[in-house]
């Protein structure tokens, strides 16, 4: 089971870096152009200038879950005891 846990991180950290770091999806940059304030909207600039790297978000979204997942499943299977979640057979 974790052999294929590994396989499906792996091809989702490969998907997250060609959707990255390719043009795949081209960004099509549209200005708007209305020169009244109440109905302009701000332009929040590119990722560079953000405080924290898109790249490190994606890694930790996907890093947090399967990190919580794969202790809580070693430690139950360390303790010999059932998930609360499972019906006992």
């Amino acid at each position: 089971m974790f052999y294929f846990q590994l396989v499906i991180m792996a091809g989702t950290v490969l998907l997250a870096y060609y959707f990255e770091y390719t043009d795949t999806f081209p960004v099509h940059v549209q200005g708007f152009f209305c020169f009244d304030k109440t109905f302009s909207k701000p332009y929040p600039g590119p990722d560079e200038t953000s405080n924290v790297p898109p790249v490190l978000v994606y890694s930790l979204v996907a890093a947090i879950p399967t990190i919580i997942l794969d202790r809580r499943q070693s430690q139950s299977a360390t303790n010999k005891q059932q998930l609360p979640f499972t019906v006992p057979p």
